[in-house]
């Protein structure tokens, strides 16, 4: 019992992703200053909105793909040396190594019960669940404001606010738990779409456009590294044997 509550209450993040999480917060600065100077020239191109568009809904069809073919949440080959000598001291040649299964493609552990949502019969990823509901959401979205010209010019600059609230909640959500954790990766997405459409509607430079969708991706990538860290940690402090540790 003692085991299980440090592991899940340990979330002393390594340098590299604390200087992504520092990026990822200094570009959310970065929003609200160009919200608010609007120093950047406008430009008249009438390619603007559906090349920004298509862009951002690009994005979010890689990322819905990405979700119905994950990757199966076991950690990096990396981390087997480490794992090897934080074993050490157990003889697992004397013990029957459990089987790998997998629900919600994550290990039937027990390790990642608070990474999972359970619906009678099935088991399914919470943030992957919350990133495509939110995906779905931000693409229809998206086709209203870049295509069919819906206008959010009184909110603008709150649209770049709040969306920069979302992105902090999203980057934050490996301190939640199944419904809530799925909730937070689906205000993730939404917040991609409220900033980079509050900064297209203040500006309307496709410059600025370019540089909120390169940040978008670098946001995702954050989540996706912190994601990754999080499924080794919590495998690297198990003192539990089983066939992954021979991988």
């Amino acid at each position: 019992m003692n085991n299980s509550k440090r592991y899940s209450s340990r979330l002393h993040l390594p340098t590299r992703l604390l200087f992504f999480m520092g990026v990822s917060l200094f570009g959310s600065a970065t929003a609200i200053v160009l919200a608010l100077n609007r120093s950047m020239a406008a430009d008249s191109l009438v390619w603007r909105r559906p090349l920004v568009g298509s862009l951002f809904i690009l994005i979010c069809a890689v990322g819905i793909t990405t979700v119905f073919v994950p990757e199966k949440c076991s950690g990096p080959a990396h981390s087997r040396q480490r794992e090897k000598s934080a074993h050490a001291a157990v003889d697992t040649t004397s013990i029957e190594k459990a089987p790998i299964s997998f629900k919600g493609h994550h290990l039937d552990c027990g390790r990642f019960a608070s990474h999972t949502i359970t619906s009678g019969n099935n088991v399914f990823c919470a943030a992957c669940l919350g990133l495509l509901l939110g995906a779905f959401a931000a693409i229809v979205s998206a086709i209203l404001y870049f295509f069919v010209h819906w206008e959010i010019s009184e909110v603008s600059f709150w649209a770049v606010a709040v969306g920069q609230i979302g992105i902090i909640l999203g980057l934050a959500q490996l301190k939640f738990k199944s419904y809530a954790r799925s909730t937070a990766n689906a205000i993730f997405v939404l917040a991609s779409f409220l900033t980079l459409t509050g900064i297209d509607n203040l500006l309307s430079s496709i410059y600025a456009d370019l540089y909120v969708l390169a940040l978008i991706v670098f946001w995702l990538f954050t989540r996706i590294s912190m994601s990754q860290w999080d499924h080794s940690r919590i495998c690297r402090e198990c003192n539990l044997p089983c066939e992954r540790k021979e991988r």
